[in-house]
C-alpha cells in the first residue's frame, strides 16, 4: 500500500490485534503520521497493558512524541490504571 494516510490508518487497524509490545512496536514504527500513530499506540495501551510488565510496554510508548510519549508512560506505570 502507498504511503499516506489510508496506509497509517491500516496499520494502527492491524497494531491494536497485536498480543504482544514487540508486535505492536514493529506496526507502530510504521505509521508516519503521529496523532494517528498516537491514538494506535494508546488504544493498544489500554486494551493490553495489563498482561506486561511495563518495562516491556514502555519502549512502545517511546514511538510517541511529546505529551503523547508522557501520557502512555504514565499509563503504563500508574497501578491505578492497570486495574
Amino acid at each position: 500500500m502507498a504511503p499516506g494516510l489510508d496506509r497509517d490508518i491500516c496499520l494502527s487497524k492491524r497494531l491494536e490485534t497485536h498480543t504482544t509490545p514487540e508486535q505492536a512496536s514493529l506496526d507502530a514504527a510504521l505509521i508516519a503520521d503521529p496523532v494517528v500513530r498516537g491514538a494506535a499506540v494508546m488504544r493498544w495501551v489500554e486494551t493490553h497493558n495489563k498482561a506486561w510488565n511495563p518495562q516491556q510496554v514502555l519502549p512502545l510508548c517511546d514511538q510517541l512524541e511529546g505529551r503523547d510519549r508522557g501520557a502512555c508512560h504514565r499509563r503504563v506505570q500508574s497501578a491505578h490504571l492497570n486495574r
